[in-house]
């Protein structure tokens, strides 16, 4: 069976781009799970998540990156690429300090 998915339809009144319209095939294992495959390949994505973060932040530092409401409040709060950039960066630093290996992790 398939089934297009548009991603993108929603009525909320928020600080979003579209994605383009998705088309899925969607396969009921005996089980009742429910596998999605894209019709479509994956295109080419950056080999660290961070690649992402530290282009935009170069790019377009006053951008926002994420946003949420406040509950119980008017607006949203959000951060920027710069911000989260220059937030991930003392994170990391301070994961680096600590000389963590497979023998000694840390959970984020």
């Amino acid at each position: 069976m398939t089934t297009p998915i548009l991603v993108h339809e929603t009525r909320l009144k928020a600080p979003h781009r579209r994605f383009r319209d998705v088309t899925v095939e969607v396969k009921r294992d005996p089980d009742g799970v429910l596998r999605l495959l894209a019709n479509k390949p994956l295109e080419a994505y950056p080999d660290r998540f961070q690649d992402h973060l530290w282009h935009w932040a170069k790019e377009c530092p006053t951008r926002i990156f994420l946003a949420e409401r406040r509950p119980g409040q008017e607006g949203w709060a959000s951060i920027t690429y710069a911000e989260a950039a220059d937030q991930v960066s003392h994170v990391a630093q301070a994961v680096a300090e600590r000389n963590l290996s497979t023998e000694r992790p840390i959970l984020v």
